[in-house]
């Protein structure tokens, strides 16, 4: 693979099913055990060495996410909404975002960021700056994309993105807290903060 930045992403994804294939061991191990405290953060002191270089190959690619990512993964922030549109047909395929909660507990107002798997984007403004960033290096996205998992960090990149990635992958149970009924798509980007930048 001739460019670098691709290479990345490519490396990265790997890397990211890699960590979520540990921890779907783990967790299954936590259970079967029936240990009650399946924080990842309580789980990992019992990986291998070279279980361990996928974490810090992580942490290396991704300096200022990473480790953010997995404490969203790891609180239990993710939840997932479904949506109903009566009105918009063409968005059949837009039917679910993850919603993550940003502020600590007890604090009102609650604020969320969302992130969009079918394209693997994010409402935040560390994925707007990454993805202005991306956009200068990287080039265009291939014609006729038709999987999801390949938008990933070919936008741009953030926490909230890459935890959801992960439980996605995992499986992790994140709950459908509420189906929303909209009539527009007008009120879908609203909802999801595409009109929030």
């Amino acid at each position: 693979m001739s460019d670098p930045v691709l290479a990345r992403r490519v490396f990265v994804r790997s890397a990211l099913r890699q960590a979520a294939n540990i921890f779907t061991r783990l967790l299954s191990s936590a259970a079967e055990d029936g240990v009650s405290d399946n924080r990842l953060s309580s789980l990992l002191h019992t990986i291998s060495e070279n279980e361990k270089q996928v974490f810090v190959s992580l942490n290396y690619l991704l300096p200022t996410k990473f480790l953010k990512a997995l404490a969203v993964f790891d609180t239990g922030k993710i939840q997932l909404v479904q949506f109903s549109l009566a009105s918009a047909s063409k968005c059949k395929k837009s039917r679910e975002v993850y919603r993550i909660r940003v502020t600590a507990d007890g604090v009102l107002p609650v604020q969320y960021e969302y992130v969009r798997p079918q394209i693997w984007s994010c409402s935040c403004a560390i994925f707007a700056q990454s993805a202005f960033t991306i956009n200068d290096i990287a080039p265009p996205m291939p014609i006729g994309v038709k999987n999801g998992e390949d938008w990933l960090l070919m936008v741009g990149e953030c926490p909230h993105v890459i935890a959801c990635y992960l439980a996605r992958l995992c499986g992790r149970d994140v709950g459908v807290v509420e189906d929303v009924a909209l009539e527009s798509l007008e009120q879908y980007f609203n909802y999801v903060g595409i009109n929030s930048f």
